[in-house]
């Protein structure tokens, strides 16, 4: 199911790690300050890739970067 704007504002940094996925590898890691991360594999080995962090970055936008990306 995909994230909402109103969940991604309401994740509070906290002392456990937590991620919220949104689908197509794209999650938000809100132990580390609420960016939008998107996992990948590239030959056999899973690699990230860091594309904003929120509020800068809306949760549309990361969606547009990481289709770019």
């Amino acid at each position: 199911m995909p994230l909402t704007d109103a969940e991604v504002k309401n994740t509070k940094l906290g002392s456990v790690p937590r991620d919220l996925a949104d689908g197509g590898g794209l999650y938000v890691a809100a132990s580390r300050a609420n960016s939008f991360r998107r996992k990948y594999r590239f030959d056999p080995k899973e690699k990230l890739l860091t594309v904003g962090r929120y509020p800068e970055v809306s949760l549309s936008e990361a969606r547009e970067r990481c289709d770019a990306a």
